[in-house]
């Protein structure tokens, strides 16, 4: 008995000791954590961008002058195709609520007609044979009104995308300025990586995913102005005069004005982060891990013998949510 327990021991021991090894090797750290939100909004990069213009500040040549311009002319050529598909698809809607209105008029009508010289029976019968038609034509309505209704407002919205910012001399176009916040938050995950793959982390989480989902910033408040004196250029072109630096009082009054215009910053930063709410700093994992959501549902699903065409639309709707 003494031998066996001392046997067990021995294995426990070892296993235990394994175990610590592995974890030491890697680090001692598997997830990792980075507020992508606020290292978006500090990094170097946004030290140009203007939040009353919504743009980057920017020095053209020719080439780039010339492209901007093309943009300029194919956003506006985009706007009023978008305008005509969008009075056009109107148009269809009307059309399908008259043809509808009319059908279930001409149904109703040889419904009554009908309904007085049949028997009994009969009668009961044609109940059935018009709730029926009457049914299959709502389906067939509500289908095709649902599928224009989609049409429109995707063309809305690509409309609004279009129209909300504007063009301006010296500064990045709505679409340059897109291709650089992507750029910015590709050299965030760059970095994260490498600082995740330093310290054996496998799994890096956002944590500003959970803040804005449980504590909104201003802008759900406010009117969602934020003027270039409150963005990071306004904090890092602001230079403490050298004559001071023996003034401790004046130091500390600089840096804790530097701290507050930073936080200021921060709080008020919706109206920018909010322009791309499908990006990465929304995504609670910024790094590696994996999605079992349409799995589980689909396990689930078929385990409850559901639909499997509908299931699959059910999935890919839920996860493009």
């Amino acid at each position: 008995m003494k031998k066996s327990c001392f046997l067990f021991l021995f294995i426990l021991g070892f296993v235990i000791s394994a175990s610590n090894s592995v974890f030491a090797q890697r680090g001692g750290a598997y997830i990792g954590k980075i507020d992508v939100k606020t290292v978006f909004l500090l990094h170097p990069l946004m030290i140009s961008y203007s939040p009353e213009r919504q743009a980057f500040k920017v020095t053209r040549d020719d080439v780039s002058k010339k492209r901007a311009v093309a943009e300029a002319s194919s956003n506006k050529e985009e706007v009023r195709r978008l305008n005509a598909l969008m009075k056009s698809i109107t148009g269809k809607i009307n059309e399908e609520e008259k043809s509808f209105q009319k059908k279930m008029s001409a149904l109703y009508d040889k419904f009554m007609k009908n309904i007085t010289n049949l028997a009994t029976a009969e009668a009961g019968f044609n109940r059935v044979t018009y709730k029926a038609e009457t049914d299959n034509a709502e389906v067939s309505h509500n289908a095709k009104l649902t599928a224009l209704y989609a049409q429109y407002n995707d063309a809305e919205e690509k409309l609004l995308n279009l129209t909300q910012f504007n063009f301006e001399e010296g500064y990045t176009t709505p679409d340059e300025t897109e291709k650089k916040f992507i750029a910015i938050l590709n050299e965030i995950k760059t970095y994260a990586q490498r600082a995740a793959d330093q310290k054996g982390v496998s799994i890096v989480l956002n944590t500003s995913y959970k803040r804005t989902v449980m504590r909104p910033d201003s802008r759900d408040s406010e009117s969602g102005y934020v003027p270039d004196g409150m963005a990071l250029g306004a904090i890092f072109n602001t230079n403490f005069p050298p004559e001071l630096a023996r003034d401790e009082a004046a130091v500390a009054g600089y840096y804790s004005n530097v701290s507050t215009l930073t936080q200021n910053w921060l709080k008020n930063c919706s109206p920018i982060t909010g322009r791309f709410k499908s990006s990465m700093l929304e995504n609670d994992v910024f790094i590696g891990g994996v999605d079992l959501t349409a799995d589980v549902l689909a396990a689930l699903f078929k385990a409850y013998k559901l639909d499997p065409n509908i299931s699959n639309a059910v999935i890919k709707a839920a996860i493009s949510y």
